[in-house]
């Protein structure tokens, strides 16, 4: 599938973070992997590196619940995204 635009890093950034905020079920990196590599051109790799870079920055949390590793959004990563909310 081709793409028309690609996201900046920090578009991606914050696309990771709005998505973790709207679901209503536990956000696990297969559900990442899903709704952010079809909404835009990002592969399993890249995707892990900006979850691993929210998650240094304190934007998200990472919970394990077995089986599986869940991300949960901070209090910062909440603030992050209300500062580009109007944008």
């Amino acid at each position: 599938m081709e793409y028309a635009y690609k996201p900046t890093d920090y578009e991606i950034k914050l696309i990771i973070l709005y998505t973790v905020k709207s679901l209503k079920i536990g956000a696990s990196y297969t559900i990442l992997d899903y709704v952010i590599s079809s909404s835009a051109n990002v592969n399993y790799f890249e995707l892990e590196q900006y979850i691993r870079g929210l998650i240094q920055s304190g934007n998200l949390s990472e919970l394990t619940v077995e089986p599986e590793t869940l991300f949960a959004i901070t209090e910062s990563g909440e603030e992050t995204l209300s500062f580009f909310e109007h944008k």
